[in-house]
This record gives structure tokens, sequence and C-alpha cells, in this order.
């Protein structure tokens, strides 16, 4: 039986990849290595986040601003696979 998950997200907007992405990058991080994002994009507004993001092997850094000013930079590894517009798939590995 596969025991791994493939979590199909439609769309890389700033909003999945600061939180959806990251959290499933932290549960990939405590262990559980069972998962990954596996995201497509329809919007070719978005192309050039997707051609980044493949070119950089699904990964990228988040910023986390506190109330405080606080800056904190996390390498987000959770998006190992992408798919563009056109349709032509993209992996990390």
């Amino acid at each position: 039986m596969n025991n791994q998950f493939t979590w199909l997200h439609i769309g890389l907007g700033s909003f999945h990849r600061a939180h959806q992405a990251w959290y499933l990058h932290r549960l990939i991080a405590s262990g559980d290595n069972r998962w990954r994002i596996a995201a497509g994009n329809i919007r070719n507004d978005a192309e050039q986040v997707v051609q980044a993001l493949a070119a950089q092997g699904g990964r990228y850094v988040l910023e986390t601003v506190s109330p405080e000013g606080e800056r904190e930079y996390e390498e987000i590894t959770s998006i190992p696979e992408t798919a563009t517009v056109a349709g032509r798939a993209t992996a990390a590995d």
C-alpha cells in the first residue's frame, strides 16, 4: 500500500504559499513525510511565479513579520511539483 499522498492545489498565490504550503512544510518537517503538494496554475498572470518555483525546484523563502516588526525567514519545500497554464508539468526531482 502506498502511504504517499499528493495534495493538488489549483493556484500558487501568496495566500496558498504563506499559509497552506507553510503548514504542510511544517508537517513534513515534524517527520510526517507522507504528504506533498502538486500545484496547478490556471491564471496567466501567475505564470512567472510558477516558472520561478519550477526553476527553484519548488523551493521558496517565506518572510513573516511579527507585530513588533521582527522578521523571520524560512525555506519552504512542500511544493515539489507544479503544472503551468499550458499544461507543461514540472517536477523538482
